[in-house]
């Protein structure tokens, strides 16, 4: 028999890290895009592109259809992110009923022998600081003060939905991914812009809390080890240690020599200042510049055990120094980092890739830009 994945969220950060490790190990997959997509092209080549709506039941079902003779894995990476905390009616119409959609295909097509959803740590029911955060079996997404803002809650609900059809009998498991850090992040997440924010010296003043970020080469690779051997019903997070905006500016001066914020606000008094900026910003239709919901995300709860990923996927993460090296050679290349000399230009001088950042750094130095209230 021959295997296909069968992979939605294709296009995205991870989706395309999935792809690409799928296609070295000898895989054959098939990519799931919203039509016109511009980010198809940031899909691996020899991928097989199907175009399609996730909220369409129809286009679900055809994404799923294959010959007698192959047998799929389906991992549903894909997911309408968002940093606003709001209800939002595309957001459940993508994220639960995309997702329905995805388990009512793979329950009509047996030639599907396995589903594994991405979630999301942000789905698990936050625990009080001092205690670690594990995998739970029931979510309970309308405790507010536990899953916090719709994009969590809209996670926690599919979720639950597919450890209801495991329950029924589907061959699913669940990968609760925590933030994501590395290169080739050519939508520029909000943690990639904080780190370019960081290496161009557009942050003087930092804020106080933490951050739990894993490098997405190693959630795709968690991602795919529970497909090859993730347990029907079970959860897995896909982890790293917590880290604060500190060590992470700390690491990216000793890799490159970037400048370091000034000092760090407190979270108390971030959260007075989110509110002002966000009063501000209703009155003049702008977006403000920080809000109380990214405060919140520094000031939870970001311990997890990824413990039971390690011991039955083989789940691993490498250091944050290592990622943060990588991450910000790659955003050089790619010309995100003020400066007109390429990383690639100082090839010849055969010095380390760190080295070479280090020299490109020091030859374009930031220019320190005001605060802004």
């Amino acid at each position: 028999m021959k295997k296909l994945y069968l992979l939605t969220g294709a296009a995205g950060f991870l989706g395309s890290n999935i792809c690409q490790q799928l296609l070295e190990r000898g895989d054959s997959v098939r990519a799931f895009v919203l039509q016109g997509d511009p980010a198809v092209k940031y899909i691996p080549d020899g991928v097989e592109i199907f175009e399609g709506d996730l909220c369409s039941a129809e286009d679900c079902s055809r994404f799923f259809e294959t010959d007698e003779e192959t047998e799929t894995v389906c991992i549903h990476c894909a997911s309408m992110v968002t940093v606003n905390p709001d209800y939002s009616e595309k957001l459940m119409a993508v994220n639960v009923g995309g997702t329905e959609n995805i388990i009512a295909a793979a329950k009509a097509h047996p030639q599907c022998k396995k589903l594994v959803y991405v979630s999301s740590t942000g789905a698990i029911p936050e625990l009080p600081k001092g205690q670690v955060i594990r995998e739970v079996n029931q979510f309970v997404p309308y405790e507010d003060e536990k899953v916090v803002g719709w994009y969590s809650r809209s996670k926690a609900i599919a979720t639950q939905k597919v450890l209801d059809a495991a329950a029924e009998g589907l061959n699913a498991c669940v990968v609760h991914p925590s933030g994501i850090l590395g290169p080739n992040d050519h939508a520029i997440s909000e943690t990639t812009g904080t780190v370019i924010k960081l290496m161009n010296g557009e942050m003087p003043i930092g804020i106080g809390g933490s951050f739990n970020l894993c490098d997405v080469r190693d959630l795709a690779y968690g991602t795919i080890a529970a497909a090859d051997k993730g347990r029907k019903g079970e959860c897995y997070i896909l982890g790293n240690r917590e880290v604060t905006l500190k060590e992470v500016a700390g690491m990216l001066h000793d890799a490159c020599g970037c400048k370091r914020p000034l000092f760090y606000l407190p979270i108390s008094l971030s959260y007075r200042l989110a509110d002002k900026m966000e009063k501000k910003a209703a009155k003049t239709g702008s977006k403000p510049m920080m809000t109380k919901f990214s405060v919140y995300n520094l000031d939870r709860n970001n311990t997890f055990d990824y413990s039971k990923a390690e011991q039955e996927l083989g789940y691993h993460t490498r250091s944050y120094e290592e990622t943060l090296r990588d991450e910000a050679v790659w955003l050089v290349t790619e010309g995100k980092i003020r400066g007109n000399v390429s990383i690639r230009d100082a090839a010849a001088e055969r010095i380390s890739l760190a080295d070479r950042l280090r020299a490109f750094m020091k030859n374009h130095t930031p220019v320190r830009h005001p605060v802004h209230a």
